[in-house]
Formats: C-alpha cells, sequence, structure tokens
C-alpha cells in the first residue's frame, strides 16, 4: 500500500472539481438564461448571434424612420388637402366672375377674395415643415438666367461710360475736337483721329487687338497720344484733356466682325457751356429782385468760341477758363422805344398788353462779341398746382399685377403760350378758363409757390464774328428770364418785375456760382457700324427645382427609399398673374386652376404613392425583424428543461465525488492504524 501518493485521493478530487465546474456553467446558464454567455461557450455561435442582432437593432430603427417617413408625406398631404380646396373656392369665384352680370365693382370685390387665397396658398407653401425641416424649402427655388436661343447681334458697341466731358482749360481750349472722333481699324488695331479747334490734325498711336483683350477692350485715350505731338502736353507735362473708351463686344465676335463694326465709325463730340447766372442790380440796390432770375445757357460758339477768341486776340483783358469772372450784360437804350424793352405798351398797361402781339426786345454789350440784340420767342410756365380742386388735376385709380388698387394723380405741370409775346406772357398769368391750363393767377386757386413764367429770347451778334480758324457766325444763344409767381402777386406786379429786370437803365451783373467755368466737351459713345455676330440668347426666369428627402429604411448601408418632389409655390401652379377682373379674365383663370389643380394632385398621389411604398417597407422590417430574432434565440438562449437535467446530473456526481474522495482519503489512515498495533 502507496501512501506517499493518494493517487485515489486525487483522481477523486480531480472528477470532483470538473463535476463542480460543469455545475458552475450550468448555474450560470440557467441564472442568465442564455445558452452563450462569454464566447467560450460557442465561439462560432456568438459571431453569429451578434450579427443577427446588429440587423435586428438596424430593422426596428429603420421601422421608426419609416414611420417618421409616413408622418412626414401626411403633413404633406394635409396641407395639399388645404391647397385643393382653396383652388375649388377660386374656381367656384372665378366662374361667378365669368358671368356677364357681374359689374366692374363685383368682380373687383371677387378679385380681392382671389388674392387673398393666392396669397394664403404662397404662405402654406412657405411655412410648411416637419421637425424644424421645411416640406417646400427656400432654396430649391431659382431665377437664374439660362440660354433659350440664338440670335445675330451688333458685333461691338462703343460705349464711353454716360457722357464723358472734358473740362476746358487755358492749355486744351483750342486743341479738343470741334467734331467728332474717327475710328480706323484694321488687322492691327485701332487708332483715333481728330481735328481740334484751331484746325490742326491729331492721330492717337495704334492700340493692337491684343491689347484691347487684355485691357478688357477699353483704353485711356491720353495713353496713347503721339509722343512727337506736343502740343498735347500741358505746362506742368500732363496731357490737356483724357477720358477713357470701352467697347462691347458681343460674345463670338471675332476681329474681322469688329473691323467692319469700328472702322470709319465717330464718336460724337461736342463743344457746350451752361452758366445758371442769377443777377443783382447795380444801378439800384434798392430794387428787391426776389422772384426773378436770369440764367443764360449760350451755345459753344458763343460762351466757348467766343470766349476762346476773345482770350486768344486780346490776352490778359479776355476770358480765363481757370479764374472765377463776373459776366457783365450792360443794357443799351433801344431807340425805336426810348429805351423800354417792351416794344409795345408800357408794362402798366394790363389790357393793352393782354391783347399785344409784339415781341420784346433789348439789347446789351458783350465781350468779344460787341452788340447783342436779345428777342423774345417763347414764353412757357410751370406750375407747382397739385390742388385737387385746379383744373387739369385729376385723381384716378390704377391696378398693380396683382389687380390691387391704388390712387394716382394726374396734373399738368407745364405747358408753353405762345410765341414769346407779351400776350402769351399775360397768357401764363390768366390762362384760358375752362381749359386744362388756366393760368398762374386765374380764379381756379393757386398755392403759396404757384410756379414760374419763363421768357426765351434768342441773341443775335449785330455784327458777325469769327471763332475757330475760318468759322463766322452772327448766333450767341439763349438767355431765360424766369420770374416766379406767388399768391400775392397780380398781372400788374409780374409786369413791373419784368420791367425793373431788364430795363435801360440796369446793369445786370451776372454773378456765377461754382459752375462758372463749367465749359467742357462732351464726348458720346456712338453706335458701330453694321457688324453682326452670333450670340445666345439668355433669359430670366423662376425654375422650381426638385426636393429630395431620404428615408433609411434598413441596417445595410444602401437600404433607403428617396423621397423626390417639385418644390411648389402659387408661381409654380401657373397662379401669379391669374386674376378675374374682367369676364375674358375669369375664363383664362378657369384654365389656370385646373392646371394647378392637376399639380396638386399629381404631387398628393406621389405622396400617396411614397406613404404606401413606407407602410409596405414598415411591414416587412417588422417580419424580417421577428424571425431574425426568433433564429438567433435558438442560437442564444437557453433550453431551460435541457440544462435542468445536466444540472441534476452534475449535482449527483459531485455528491458521489465526495464520498469517493472521503473513501480515498481512509486508505491511509489503514496504513497508520496497522503501524500502532
Amino acid at each position: 500500500m502507496v501512501i506517499n501518493h493518494n493517487l485515489l485521493a486525487m483522481n477523486a478530487n480531480r472528477q470532483l472539481k470538473m463535476r463542480t465546474s460543469s455545475s458552475r456553467k450550468s448555474t450560470e446558464k440557467l441564472s442568465s438564461g442564455y445558452r452563450i454567455n462569454r464566447a467560450a461557450d460557442d465561439a462560432a455561435g456568438l459571431s453569429i448571434s451578434e450579427k443577427m442582432r446588429a440587423q435586428i437593432r438596424g430593422l426596428d430603427r429603420g421601422a421608426a424612420n419609416l414611420q417618421d417617413g409616413i408622418n412626414y408625406v401626411q403633413v404633406a398631404d394635409g396641407a395639399l388637402n388645404e391647397i385643393h380646396s382653396m383652388l375649388h373656392r377660386m374656381k367656384q369665384l372665378a366662374v361667378q366672375s365669368a358671368n356677364g352680370t357681374n359689374c366692374e365693382i363685383d368682380r373687383l370685390a371677387i378679385n380681392e377674395e382671389v388674392e387673398q387665397l393666392k396669397e394664403e396658398m404662397e404662405h402654406i407653401f412657405t411655412s410648411t415643415e416637419f421637425n424644424t425641416i421645411k416640406v417646400w424649402p427656400e432654396e430649391s427655388i431659382s431665377n437664374a438666367p439660362f440660354v433659350s436661343g440664338q440670335t445675330e447681334v451688333q458685333a461691338l458697341k462703343i460705349t464711353t461710360p454716360s457722357i464723358q466731358k472734358i473740362n476746358i482749360d487755358n492749355y486744351n481750349y483750342d486743341k479738343v475736337p470741334t467734331g467728332s472722333f474717327k475710328i480706323n481699324a484694321d488687322q492691327q488695331g485701332v487708332s483715333l483721329e481728330w481735328t481740334d479747334y484751331t484746325g490742326r490734325p491729331h492721330t492717337t498711336s495704334q492700340i493692337s487687338w491684343t491689347e484691347l483683350e487684355v485691357n478688357n477692350y477699353s483704353f485711356q485715350l491720353a495713353d496713347y497720344f503721339d509722343p512727337t505731338d506736343t502740343s498735347l502736353i500741358d505746362g506742368n507735362g500732363n496731357p490737356v484733356f483724357d477720358y477713357k473708351v470701352s467697347f462691347t463686344i458681343a460674345e463670338k465676335a471675332n476681329v474681322d466682325h469688329m473691323i467692319e463694326a469700328l472702322n470709319g465709325t465717330t464718336m460724337s463730340a461736342y463743344k457746350y457751356g451752361y452758366s445758371s447766372i442769377d443777377f443783382e442790380d447795380s444801378s439800384n440796390p434798392s430794387v428787391s429782385t426776389k422772384g426773378v432770375s436770369v440764367s443764360m445757357s449760350i451755345n459753344y460758339h458763343a460762351l466757348y468760341a467766343s470766349r476762346a477768341y476773345a482770350d486768344a486776340s486780346k490776352g490778359e483783358t479776355g476770358y480765363d477758363f481757370e479764374q472765377y469772372n463776373d459776366a457783365f450784360l450792360d443794357a443799351l437804350p433801344v431807340t425805336a422805344n426810348g429805351g423800354n424793352i417792351l416794344s409795345g405798351p408800357s408794362a402798366t398797361d394790363v389790357t393793352s398788353a393782354r391783347d399785344s402781339t409784339d415781341n420784346w426786345t433789348f439789347k446789351f454789350y458783350m465781350e468779344g462779341i460787341g452788340e447783342v440784340t436779345a428777342s423774345s420767342n417763347k414764353v412757357s410756365y410751370y406750375s407747382n398746382d397739385r390742388s385737387s380742386a385746379a383744373e387739369g388735376t385729376w385723381w384716378y385709380y390704377s391696378y398693380d399685377n396683382k389687380g390691387k388698387r391704388y390712387v394716382s394723380i394726374k396734373t399738368y405741370t407745364s405747358s408753353q403760350k405762345g410765341n414769346g409775346t407779351l400776350g402769351s406772357v399775360m397768357d401764363c398769368l390768366t390762362g384760358a378758363k375752362g381749359t386744362a391750363t388756366p393760368g398762374l393767377i386765374s380764379s381756379e386757386g393757386i398755392n403759396a409757390d404757384s410756379g414760374n413764367i419763363q421768357i426765351q429770347f434768342d441773341l443775335t451778334a449785330d455784327t458777325p464774328y469769327s471763332y475757330g480758324s475760318n468759322s463766322t457766325t452772327s448766333s450767341i444763344g439763349t438767355l431765360y428770364l424766369t420770374i416766379q409767381v406767388t399768391t400775392a402777386d397780380t398781372e400788374e406786379t409780374i409786369l413791373n418785375k419784368i420791367n425793373t429786370a431788364l430795363n435801360d437803365s440796369t446793369i445786370l451783373d451776372m454773378y456765377t456760382d461754382k459752375y462758372t467755368n463749367d465749359a467742357y466737351v462732351n464726348v458720346h459713345a456712338s453706335n458701330a457700324k453694321k457688324s453682326m455676330a452670333p450670340e445666345d440668347v439668355y433669359s430670366n426666369a423662376f425654375t422650381y427645382g426638385a426636393v429630395d428627402l431620404t428615408i433609411h429604411n434598413g441596417p445595410n448601408e444602401n437600404d433607403t427609399i428617396p423621397i423626390t418632389y417639385e418644390c411648389l409655390r402659387v408661381g409654380a401652379l401657373g397662379l401669379t398673374d391669374t386674376n378675374v377682373l374682367t369676364a375674358e379674365a375669369s375664363n383664362d383663370a378657369l384654365g389656370d386652376i385646373e392646371v394647378a389643380l392637376a399639380k396638386v394632385s399629381n404631387q398628393r398621389s406621389l405622396f400617396g404613392a411614397y406613404q404606401n411604398r413606407m407602410e409596405s417597407s414598415f411591414e416587412v422590417n417588422r417580419n424580417i425583424s421577428e424571425n431574425t430574432t426568433a433564429a438567433e434565440s435558438r442560437i442564444r438562449d437557453l433550453d431551460m428543461a435541457d440544462e435542468m437535467v445536466a444540472l441534476s446530473k452534475e449535482s449527483i456526481l459531485i455528491q458521489a465525488g465526495q464520498a469517493m474522495l472521503a473513501q480515498a482519503n481512509k486508505n491511509p489512515q489503514g496504513v497508520l492504524s496497522l503501524l500502532t498495533q
């Protein structure tokens, strides 16, 4: 008998531990209800089970997503249901308005409801949302240009920005063009030429097509002055004038097109000077001149050419373009009528003045020109009266493009009276009763600042004068005498104002403001010669794009249902301009509403189809989830009956093992008893 190694006990102990471990695992499974509690329980089964669990959870979330999608389209369908009801009401109103028994006022009332319905439709489209997501979002609408065709267009246009001014000063008054700039163009490029006030020719350097293209077909004229033409440089080394020239080029125009358009084309340039000059009575300062002003508008022969001529011929005594100077109109006696500006009856003889057919004349002296005769040729009046009682004024209703009415006022603000006679001045004051232009102090009534009478005088030099290189003329230009009329005036006071303003005892000191020397050359763009090039035609229109929404309905990457539909607005339904203001418009509206109803019905049908699809997908998800759960349960869940049998078996074996271990431990004790005997 061996005692150092109790092999019986060791074997019994090992078997007992195995049974205890098996019993522990059974107890764990029975307490958790799972057959697999860790990967060691069933490695392959655990892997399959986890994949199934992921699929089940994805299917359940997809089903919830589908329910949200169903709710989304139900919100949209509910909004469109109300749109349908409003369109039906609009059709009813259009049928009502189309009836011939309605008058204009009836249709206005009906149309007001139509407009309100359209506005509410637009509000529904812009405000309907689900979970703060707009059902018909604004970003799906665009107003972008699109190519709608092709046409033949002018290949090139000269586009000098607006009207460009070349200001006249002491350095350039005789260098600027007397007429137009001529454009020369060939395969090498473009150049400009002109003739100045003295008759000298000037030509720019050539500007290549490459330079033009690089600079977006624009250039500064002075950059291409001929460097050998020193007359175009002032005392400070700067060009005497400059301005920008631009060409607008058709999209598909080539060099040949541009040469054909440009070569021989002219850009118009004309000299102009305008001084708006008030006057003071130098000989009689105590006389009030309030309400009377003189403005002199003289064409370039007088203001520009004559003053330049005076400057060239008289030096320091002539006109200086860079200095502020008074222009004196020293009125001269008209011997034919004793010095009075009236060549007819006295200004205080109102009755005679009404019947007078005489023009008004006076004379004055102008530096560089000599004696000048002024003769009236037109009288106008400008009324500021907008009171509803004045003749020529009336109220009327107008309608905007939505049929909404607003009030407008029409009034005559100016009128020409006669041919500059004394009688035509009186007509401006009194007018003809019962006409649209009754006059400023007629019985119809005026306001405190009723307007002005303006007398236009033609100015002619008594002795023709020379200007430029070889030109002679007697024409000076025009002078305007403006008299303000107020409620305090009478026919007699107005005549006295005119008489005081211009008579043989008054020196008119025509003092000028900041625009004194605003003499300049205007340069105008001209249309190039006919040269046609193909060009796309672009149109602008509202585009109502598609709204894209994706419903993720399953556990996998591409398990989606795309929802796509048109973004609706009143414009998309074709109802923007629909109205029932006339019988014809009402009839047209019926057709518009039918089209709109069809569009709304189509979109509602589309939403219904999407809902049915999502409901089917929802049921499929639920079915797959249920069956996958059952399969996963068979892999993962514990069969309680089988495991209870196994646990019972392990319990019995544990008890048996414990008994055997006790028996095995008795053998060494038996050896001890033998030794002690």
